[in-house]
């Protein structure tokens, strides 16, 4: 993840820092396109804009970064009100 971050910091403009990250077609490559989608976007549909906007295997990169993203802020969220609700019980 740290690697991913290093490697392509935020975009400006119009730059694509996936391209330093490779296409996508293999499996780490998919995988590190996808986790710096989610972890550099600021809106759902900027995840998607970042993960599918290059030359390689965008509809993977694209399914891999939503996964992450769902982790991260619909995920999280949805364990932390399970856990305030069942502390009231």
């Amino acid at each position: 993840m740290r690697k991913s971050m290093e490697r392509c910091p935020r975009p400006k403009g119009t730059a694509r820092p996936t391209l330093t990250l490779g296409e996508g077609w293999v499996g780490q490559e998919a995988l590190t396109i996808g986790l710096y989608s989610a972890l550099v976007a600021k809106s759902f549909r900027e995840v998607f804009s970042i993960a599918a906007n290059h030359d390689g295997d965008s509809d993977s990169t694209a399914a891999i970064a939503g996964q992450f993203y769902g982790v991260r802020y619909v995920w999280i969220s949805l364990t932390w009100r399970i856990r305030s609700v069942s502390a009231l019980e």
